[in-house]
C-alpha cells in the first residue's frame, strides 16, 4: 500500500523507516507512543522541527531554534 503525501508517493516500510531515523535526530524516540498533549514545551518544539523534516525538506529557517529546548539538545 501507497499513502500519497505532500511531497511524493511512500510506501509503509519507508514511512516507518523515516519516521525512526527523524525521532533518532530530534531525540524523541523515547517518546513516541505519547500524546501531543502529554508532551511538555520542549518535546513539542522538537516535534514540530520533526514534522518539518518530513519528506526530505532542504531547507528550514528557525528562529531561535534553542529557545526552549533542553540542554542536551542545544549542544
Amino acid at each position: 500500500m501507497t499513502y500519497r503525501i505532500r511531497k511524493g508517493v511512500i510506501d509503509e516500510a519507508a514511512e516507518q523507516a523515516e519516521s525512526d531515523r527523524i525521532l533518532r535526530e530530534v531525540m524523541l524516540t523515547a517518546h513516541r507512543k505519547k500524546l501531543v498533549r502529554e508532551c511538555s514545551g520542549g518535546m513539542k518544539r522538537k516535534l514540530s522541527l520533526a514534522m518539518a523534516l518530513i519528506g526530505e525538506t532542504r531547507t528550514i529557517i528557525l528562529d531561535e531554534p534553542t529557545s526552549g529546548l533542553d540542554v542536551e539538545s542545544r549542544r
